[in-house]
């Protein structure tokens, strides 16, 4: 996984709110496929947001502070 701060750093707009699937596999560095299961399996990794049938996303704060405390573990 990438550092966090990196993963912040080398965005060049502001950090949403919200984030999806490829946004998120992107910014942590991890499959889509492993995200997925994490989200599955997990029950500390972040709810998902719904806000439609077809409209899933993850509130980045909580995703950084999952990825976070995973790397100090």
């Amino acid at each position: 996984m990438a550092d966090i701060g990196q993963a912040a750093a080398h965005q060049d707009q502001a950090i949403p709110l919200l984030g999806d699937l490829k946004y998120l596999t992107a910014r942590y560095t991890v499959s889509p496929s492993h995200f997925r299961e994490l989200a599955a399996n997990d029950p500390n990794f972040p709810k998902v947001v719904k806000m439609g049938t077809r409209f899933t996303r993850w509130k980045v704060s909580e995703c950084d502070a999952y990825f976070l405390a995973a790397q100090r573990a």
